[in-house]
Formats: structure tokens, sequence, C-alpha cells
């Protein structure tokens, strides 16, 4: 298994031209400053081998925050597992040449649409990506 020191010692040699410096160690991450000012954390888990999940801080460049989080959280595990597992499964059983031009036209109709499902809160307290309006609250 690799050991947290590693894995910074391999960012560092990894992307340093987009760093400001060295890796910070902490007790159970790594931070890492980039060149433009923005910084990563990186999490490590003991207990569960291969995840990492990360939060890149964004907020005085464009006013975002990014996050990955690998471990399944409990709201997302009630709130949004089991619709995403009724949709495939419809998908599977009603899939079609038409079906897959409705979905496509849906996903640009999301997209296009000032307030998108990429950045709505649905009440989980969990984004993927936080534009600056929903980073201030």
């Amino acid at each position: 298994m690799i050991e947290l020191a590693q894995l910074a010692r391999i960012i560092d040699i990894e992307y340093h031209d987009l760093l400001a410096g060295e890796t910070r160690l902490y007790h159970d991450k790594i931070r890492a400053h980039l060149v433009d000012g923005s910084f990563v954390d990186i999490w490590f888990s003991r207990k569960i081998t291969g995840r990492f999940p990360y939060h890149w801080e964004r907020r005085h460049i464009d006013g975002s925050i990014y996050r990955h989080d690998n471990f399944p959280d409990e709201a997302y595990l009630k709130l949004i597992r089991p619709t995403k597992v009724r949709l495939q499964l419809k998908y599977v059983c009603e899939r079609s040449f038409w079906t897959d031009l409705k979905i496509i036209f849906l996903t640009f109709q999301a997209l296009l649409r000032p307030q998108s499902a990429a950045v709505r809160d649905l009440g989980t307290g969990d984004f993927h990506r936080k534009g600056a309006e929903h980073a201030k609250q």
C-alpha cells in the first residue's frame, strides 16, 4: 500500500511544473499549492486502498470549488442512488435510437438552462462543482 509521503513525492515529481513549492503533508491529507494561487487537498484512506477524495479551492480566482469524493455518502445512498438505478434499468428496457436522441436533447437542454442540474443544490449539501453564488452560502 502506498504511503502518504510516497504520494506527495510522486506529486512533486510528476506535477512540478504546476506546483508553487513542494506539497505539504498533514495527518491525513496532502495540500498542493498551484502556480495560479489555488490549492488542492487530497485525502488518504488507510482503511480503503485506492481512495483519494480531493478538494480544489479556486474561490479567489473564479469563485469555484471542485470536489470529488469516492466514498459513498449516506445522503447519496438514500436520495440519489435509488433514482439512478431506476433510470438505468428503464434505459436498458427501453433502449432505442429515439431514446438516445431524447437523452442527448435533454442533456443539451439541461446544460443551456441557467440553473442546470450540475450546480443545483438538491438538498444533499454535496456538489461536484459549486459556483461563486453557492460557495458564499
